[in-house]
């Protein structure tokens, strides 16, 4: 075990072809992982004072910070005292100052609880909370008032084979105190705390459909529980759905209808190809295994077209790390990211996809086939619009007005660029909370690198990646230094064709000015901090909501079986 700031982090066992230990260049890298390793612990006291005190420094008599930790808030352990139960935290959820000392115990009253005694209500929404009564059995009394969807409740007794819980409540509308089911037929009611804030595990909840022996009934439990599944989604971000007798992408199409309604797209409108695989079900991006996906929210880079939720199922899956599909919190990353960033973003980004004149091969990094050179064949050319430059303009404005879009059309050398305009930060269109709306990397030339040596640092440490990335650092030094040439007026008109590409996609702030790549780093850099991880399996599905949430691919040996589909939807609405 390794010790860090009062948090036991085991080691795991590294494969055999995982780096036994990160080159030096990848230190940064280390502090990430620790924080993510810290546990949780759950305001319970403070209700007569408004919230807990907060301290300064480790002794009691140090100075006290003016606001005070409100009961209910959920911290993460950055050092803890077990001597004189004090806690130095950092603010999770809930309302205070950020970070701080707590004592976690008073006299004989407890302050702060490890989150594995605490627990959250999430269903019983469409009847106002779930039924409260005054003895474990379920034919005693019952209290008039009902505990709230959404209360957190501390565990006092619990009697595992009757599914019952006696509760002291701790925020929340409803009775004080009682017993509760946890579970009825197929539903959760309550769900510890550890397994449903996407903030402790840095994982999203799972809602259990294993008992479900054929997809009937998988599409039946999860018709019955739907109103706990969309409150999942909209007070988390997501939720993870185990569902064994789902076996195939047709499977999953059945069973998601069932808690999206009729809200589930039925044709792909991004730019991106995609092939339907069942009816309202599609592959997900085709991009070489090797290669990683960066970090974004589904079409972010058409607003207008940009789907409410995302869901992805899994059919066959690799073993190891590869070929997950974590999300990101982007609420917690426009918190996160630097203030001059955020406010050069603040206008709005240029996202373009760049056609050639005529099909050819071209250097593009971001394309890197690992099995061959960093050239790809372009099958397109914007003469498809117009034999002129004027008549490929005209064309491609009027298809976008046909199709609801508002695009820019202009030419890097003899390249067609045609822009989409997007802003970097929005409202939730529900909640109306600040999001980062998931800018993808992928549209600045160094944003693949940048995340595949996060992939290598975090997801993926094997010698087959680091010599991907080795590979993605020489092709895109390449590729810049080609850039840095065509922009020469002497030196430029030099170039082959093929090495003096713009690439397949780029981006510019919205005043015209460019985005740096340090800044496309610091934006990579936030969204791998903030990241929440499962481990793909058959029959498993995640339902995210696609302006909270956002999703990235991690690279996966090639040889190895990996099946994930996906399906879209705006809004839920009941079936």
């Amino acid at each position: 075990h390794r010790h860090v700031q009062g948090c036991d982090v085991p080691r795991t066992q590294p494969s055999i072809l995982a780096i036994p230990r990160l080159p030096s260049c990848f230190a940064w890298a280390h502090p990430l992982t620790e924080r993510m390793a810290c546990p949780v612990w759950l305001v319970v006291g403070g209700e007569a004072t408004a919230g807990i005190a907060v301290r300064q420094g480790k002794s009691t008599s140090s100075a006290q910070l003016p606001e005070r930790l409100s009961t209910g808030a959920l911290v993460r352990q950055l050092d803890f005292v077990e001597k004189s139960c004090r806690l130095r935290f950092e603010r999770v959820t809930g309302t205070g100052p950020d970070t701080g000392w707590v004592s976690t115990r008073l006299i004989h009253k407890d302050l702060l609880a490890k989150t594995p005694h605490g627990w959250k209500v999430v269903g019983g929404g469409e009847n106002g909370g779930v039924v409260v009564r005054k003895g474990k059995e379920t034919t005693s009394n019952t209290l008039p008032q009902r505990l709230r969807t959404g209360a957190i409740v501390r565990e006092l007794e619990r009697d595992p084979e009757a599914l019952r819980l006696r509760y002291r409540k701790v925020s929340g509308a409803g009775p004080r105190t009682g017993w509760v089911s946890t579970k009825v037929p197929d539903t959760d009611m309550l769900v510890r705390l550890k397994d449903y804030d996407a903030k402790l595990g840095r994982s999203l909840p799972t809602f259990d459909l294993t008992q479900a022996g054929s997809v009937n009934e998988a599409c039946a439990a999860a018709r019955r529980s739907r109103y706990a599944l969309q409150r999942l989604v909209e007070e988390v971000g997501g939720v993870l759905v185990d569902a064994p007798a789902l076996r195939g992408p047709g499977d999953f199409g059945r069973c998601l209808k069932q808690v999206m309604g009729e809200g589930i797209s039925k044709e792909y409108p991004g730019l991106v190809k995609r092939y339907k695989a069942a009816d309202m079900v599609f592959t997900t991006t085709e991009v070489h295994p090797n290669m990683p996906i960066p970090g974004h929210t589904e079409l972010s880079y058409m607003p207008g077209s940009k789907p409410d939720y995302i869901a992805f199922f899994c059919e066959d899956a690799p073993p190891g790390s590869g070929g997950q599909t974590p999300a990101i919190d982007m609420r917690a990353v426009l918190q996160d990211l630097p203030s001059d960033l955020v406010k050069r973003f603040r206008a709005g980004v240029r996202c373009s996809a760049n056609v050639p004149p005529k099909p050819g091969t071209f250097l593009i990094p971001s394309q890197l086939d690992p099995s061959g050179p960093s050239f790809r064949p372009l099958n397109r050319s914007w003469k498809k619009f117009g034999s002129t430059r004027e008549e490929a303009e005209v064309n491609v404005a009027s298809s976008a007005r046909d199709d609801g879009r508002v695009v820019d059309v202009d030419w890097d050398g003899s390249w067609l660029r045609v822009f989409e305009h997007m802003p970097a930060i929005a409202p939730h269109p529900v909640t109306g909370e600040s999001l980062w709306t998931g800018y993808n990397p992928r549209f600045h030339w160094f944003g693949t690198l940048s995340q595949a040596l996060f992939d290598v640092a975090f997801h993926n440490h094997t010698w087959r990646q680091v010599l991907v990335s080795a590979a993605l650092v020489l092709s895109t030094a390449a590729f810049a230094l080609c850039r840095f040439l065509a922009s020469m007026p002497r030196v430029g008109g030099l170039l082959p064709a093929f090495l003096a590409s713009p690439g397949t996609t780029s981006s510019v702030l919205e005043d015209g000015s460019a985005i740096s790549a340090w800044d496309a780093f610091r934006i990579v850099r936030c969204y791998n901090r903030h990241v929440l991880t499962w481990r793909w399996r058959p029959g498993l599905f995640a339902l995210l909501d696609n302006h909270r949430l956002g999703h990235f691919r991690t690279p996966y040996d090639p040889h190895l079986p990996r099946k994930v589909y996906t399906a879209f939807g705006s809004g839920l609405s009941q079936p």
